[in-house]
């Protein structure tokens, strides 16, 4: 579809290219130790009797 209108293809171009930046820059900011409090708390939500 892009590939009639150079327009429309720049545009989808510089969404994507947001994208990408934008899914990188989410990835180096989570947290790990937040990870992993968040994935104990599921943890004990499917199996209450299991944990401290």
């Amino acid at each position: 579809m892009t590939e009639d209108d150079e327009d429309v293809a720049a545009y989808v171009r510089g969404l994507e290219e947001r994208g990408d930046a934008e899914a990188k820059n989410v990835e180096q900011h989570i947290d790990a130790d937040a990870l992993a409090e968040e994935f104990e708390k599921y943890l004990r939500r499917r199996d209450p009797g299991t944990g401290p």
